[in-house]
Formats: C-alpha cells, structure tokens, sequence
C-alpha cells in the first residue's frame, strides 16, 4: 500500500496490514517503567499479522456495532469517554495514535463535537485500533489510558497533544520517556502513571492487540472510523447524520442547543 500524506481538507484512512505485511519501523525495548514488555507485545503482534484481511461484512453495507461491543471494550480499557454518558448521540471513534489521517482529522473532529459534547447533547467514545503500522502507537495507547485512569481531566488534553504533536513524537525510539513528560507537562501524576504502567500496562497491550482482529471482523477496516449510534458513518457524511440524529431545527445553534 502507498501512503499518501493527508490533506487538510480530505482526511485519507489508514489500513491495517495484512498477513504478509511488515511492521513499519522496529519495536523497541520498553523502558522499565513502562511494562508494555517485549515479549508479550511480539506475541500480540504476531497473532494480529496472521489475522484472515475478511471484513466479515458485506462491503457495500454500512457496518454496525452493537452498543455491547463496546461496553465490552471499555472493561478492557480500551475505551475513553468525553460528554455524559445521557447523551442523545453516540460517536464512537476508532484510532491509531500514530496514524497520519487520524491526525489530519483531529481538529475538524473537535470544531464538529466539541459544542455538542459540552451541551450535553453527543458523547465522544475514543476506541484504541491498532493498524500494525506504527511502532509506537501502542506505548501511545497503553500510557493514555493509564493517563486517563490517574486523572479524569487529563486524558482529552493527552489526546490533543498525540494527535497535534504526532510528528514530534513519532520518530522517537524508544518513545516511553517522551510520552511521559507529555503527560506530565500537562498536570498529570507521572508518580501515579508509572504505577498504573508496572501493574496494568502489560494488560492493557495485550487487550489492545487481541481485540484488533475481532474489531477486523466486526467490520473495522481503517482509521479513523466512525459510528454514530453503532451505525458506520464516513466523515464527509457526519455533519448531516449529527444534524439529523438531533433533530436540528433553525431555532438551534451549532452547539445543539436549543
């Protein structure tokens, strides 16, 4: 496959490899802290390679995910929530921290939810998806959910920062250190970060890696993907699905409020 770099206004999608595909870039010994250890996160990624590439869907359809699923992602940890769980709406996106077209979409995706999410009105869940791609998408992802478990106001800013800062960040090897001290730059506990790191970080890598393919075969087949109220919805497409799914009249304003 060939990347293209993504533009502003188009944001491409990236796809996992398949069964013959390299890694891109080395996976390197972590860190002592960060207990994402090698060996485990080799095995995971073997297991994920020699996954079938079979959508296990009709491609023309429209993929749906039942709320389920995803509650089952979230006791894994793989799941981030911004706005009240009330919400009317669900969006649920699928990422890569380290994936180009994610970090291209970043900005439209926070100026189309953001109002909406502080209006009670959508909930933003942010799913880990591995494409096998990246070498350090998966430091990336394992820290911030320990983030996210130290302290609930820091994971949103952390995930600006990776989307926004990709370039910097990226090219790192090891990245453990770098991620750190974005963390902490921003408020959070490293203390209590590093704790959550020895004791759940290993879990949480090898939850990440096994839930890939089945998210494959759910339907999932590149990043960022997108479903509103379990339903695929590409981004070009969100706007109108929003608007509809909230019953938009000309007496609401951007935010959703009435």
């Amino acid at each position: 496959m060939t990347e293209t770099e993504p533009s502003a206004a188009d944001p491409i999608h990236d796809t996992p490899l398949g069964p013959s595909g390299p890694m891109r870039g080395r996976l390197r010994t972590p860190d002592p802290y960060f207990i994402a250890g090698a060996a485990a996160v080799l095995v995971a990624v073997a297991a994920y390679l020699g996954v079938d590439r079979a959508r296990g869907n009709d491609p023309r359809q429209p993929v749906t995910i039942a709320a389920e699923a995803i509650l089952r992602l979230d006791s894994l940890g793989m799941v981030r929530r911004l706005g009240s769980a009330e919400a009317e709406v669900t969006v649920v996106e699928f990422i890569d921290y380290q994936c180009p077209a994610c970090a291209a979409s970043y900005e439209r995706t926070r100026a189309l939810l953001e109002g909406r999410v502080a209006a009670g009105r959508v909930q933003l869940l942010v799913v880990d998806f591995l494409t096998g791609r990246y070498a350090n998408s998966l430091p990336a992802a394992i820290l911030l959910q320990c983030v996210a478990e130290s302290d609930s106001r820091f994971p949103w800013p952390l995930h600006g920062a990776l989307l926004n800062q990709q370039q910097q960040w990226s090219r790192t090897y090891p990245v453990e250190g770098q991620l750190l001290q974005m963390a902490g730059d921003l408020g959070a506990d490293r203390i209590e970060i590093r704790r959550c790191l020895e004791e759940r970080g290993t879990a949480y890598a090898e939850a990440i890696m096994r839930e890939a393919p089945r998210l494959r075969r759910l339907g999932v087949g590149y990043v960022p993907f997108w479903l509103l109220d379990g339903r695929e919805t590409a981004w070009q497409d969100m706007q109108a699905a929003l608007d509809s799914a909230l019953s938009f009249d000309v007496g609401t304003d951007a935010s959703g409020r009435r």
